[in-house]
């Protein structure tokens, strides 16, 4: 919807007192919005702003301001031009034998800077601009979302408009005639569709086990964006009900690959992953049947803006399984970085695959779950993964299955409060390095390491637990667990409660030779570096 409003000058001269005369006009056009309405108020009298002069050289230019409104239901707001009216800029006379003008100013300035015979208008009531011509309106002002239900007005949502003018010393008497056009426009409408969520979505610690195992070789699938509608085909709608049009979907199998495609076409101008994402493309994807497992993944032309959780969104192996010699790779992984709760992201995932140096989820607090049964047996760059204002990582690296030697060098982890199971139950990993970790405000350590059956070695010797009050379970029944490099001792301030938290480490020895005794499995006192005449079960670790 367009509205225009002209509004039309006159400068009339008797006993040298000149008239600007400025009226209204509409002109309703139909483009985007439901409803636009624009109201200019503030005129002398009827639609009329008058500029009197006495002294036309002598007296500076006058201004007079004119209040706008705007009120529109046009979710993507409205723009505002302004324009002459007539195909000069010039006030004139209807008297051709009168060569007197006022002319547009040619450049801003002040009211004061003002010349004989110039007028503009503001916006800010202080430097003044050029009147545009009439065919080459210019935007005055832009909404991006749709306006209160009283509308934008001037001093609350929108400027003032300012109108200025100067008469000149020899200008003969006459009415002096021009004009603006305001026009107030809506912003176009994107059409948007959103893809609807897995009906069968669960978040994952509500997940059951199930029993699908590794993916088969023979059944794999890619899915991604076809920039035509194939009408031969059969399709099927998986935009949300409130999308403004449909998303359809179907398949087609390569004759000589026999790789399976899932296409997808809307002619939405954007087009949304769901609120709730969780499992949206894993092994129980409503995409396709859960015998088939996802290979290729295409995130071109889908904005994750708007979407919160992506639980197991890529996964396709059950949580027991081996590590997949499938793997999934994602074309634009990098959308997903705005998702505001990534817990369990990756859980249960393939990460050979995965391009890790585009994700970094910039913008959350919690990675709680975030590799939980993921696997990455070759090793996985975490390098831009943005960890400083995270405050939990809980059961973060849960039964991941990584690669023997596991380092995170460049983890921020000043602010991690909560590391409650943060590498519990570890899969082939045999030597894990965090000695770069800041743990000064973490309070639970709840099995930190428990149950990890391949760790031999644990460098831990920058830990800081002054503030944790939780270490039960914190290296419980690490079979093969040898070595821990440790600080000189761990700082028990405020520990409340360490219930088995060396049990059966059976193969762990001290720096000093001390062997593990199954009378102290609860005995945070020997969370210390092991010394004659002062047992513990830590290393020092040699610089």
């Amino acid at each position: 919807m367009k509205i225009e409003q002209i509004i039309r000058g006159g400068l009339k001269s008797a006993f040298m007192v000149i008239l600007l005369a400025i009226s209204v006009v509409f002109n309703t056009q139909k483009t985007y919005a439901e409803s636009i309405s624009l109201t200019i108020s503030g005129f002398d009298s009827g639609n009329n702003i008058d500029f009197n002069f006495q002294g036309l050289a002598s007296e500076p230019a006058k201004v007079k301001d004119l209040d706008l409104k705007v009120v529109t239901d046009n979710a993507s707001g409205y723009n505002l031009t302004i324009a002459s009216a007539g195909d000069t800029t010039e006030l004139a006379t209807a008297n051709t034998s009168n060569p007197g003008r006022i002319y547009s100013l040619t450049t801003p300035k002040r009211a004061v800077a003002f010349n004989q015979k110039e007028w503009g208008y503001s916006l800010d009531q202080t430097v003044f601009k050029p009147i545009p011509q009439k065919n080459a309106p210019e935007k005055i002002w832009n909404k991006d979302s749709a306006t209160p239900a009283a509308g934008d007005i001037s001093g609350a949502g929108l400027p003032k408009l300012s109108i200025a003018v100067r008469a000149g010393e020899d200008l003969s008497g006459g009415a002096y005639k021009g004009g603006l056009v305001v026009t107030a426009i809506t912003n176009p409408r994107p059409k948007v569709a959103t893809f609807k969520a897995n009906p069968r979505a669960k978040r994952f610690i509500a997940q059951s086990r199930n029993n699908f195992g590794n993916c088969p070789l023979n059944n794999k699938v890619e899915f991604k964006r076809s920039q035509i509608l194939d009408t031969s085909k059969t399709t099927t709608n998986v935009a949300d009900t409130n999308s403004d049009v449909p998303i359809l979907i179907w398949s087609d199998v390569d004759p000589v690959t026999s790789v399976k495609t899932i296409y997808w076409y809307s002619e939405a101008d954007r087009v949304y992953a769901p609120v709730n994402a969780i499992m949206l493309f894993s092994r129980q994807s409503y995409f396709k049947n859960d015998a088939e497992c996802f290979t290729k993944i295409d995130l071109h032309d889908i904005d994750f803006s708007k979407t919160e959780m992506i639980d197991s969104i890529f996964a396709q192996d059950s949580m027991n399984s081996s590590p997949s010699s499938l793997g999934i790779s994602v074309n634009e992984i990098e959308k997903i970085n705005t998702v505001k709760n990534p817990e369990y992201a990756f859980a249960t995932t393939d990460l050979t695959n995965i391009d890790a140096a585009k994700i970094n989820f910039t913008n959350t607090t919690n990675f709680e779950g975030m590799f939980w049964g993921a696997r990455a047996p070759h090793g996985f760059n975490f390098i831009n993964l943005r960890t400083n204002r995270v405050t939990s990582m809980r059961r973060m690296f849960q039964s991941f299955w990584g690669p023997e030697n596991f380092e995170l060098p460049m983890f921020d982890t000043s602010n991690v409060t909560d590391m409650f199971g943060m590498f519990d139950s570890l899969n082939h990993v045999k030597n894990i390095n965090i000695s770069n970790f800041n743990t000064e405000n973490v309070t639970n350590m709840y099995s930190l390491f428990a149950l990890s059956y391949d760790i031999e070695t644990i460098d831990m010797s920058n830990f800081n637990t002054k503030k944790v009050r939780i270490m039960d379970t914190f290296f419980y029944r690490n079979y093969k667990l040898k070595t821990i490099y440790g600080p000189d001792r761990f700082d028990l301030t405020s520990l409340a409660s360490s219930v088995n938290m060396f049990e059966d480490c059976v193969r762990l020895v001290g720096g000093n030779g001390t062997t593990y005794n199954p009378g102290y499995v609860g005995n945070a006192g020997y969370a210390r570096v092991d010394k004659p005449g002062l047992p513990g079960y830590f290393t020092k670790k040699q610089p």
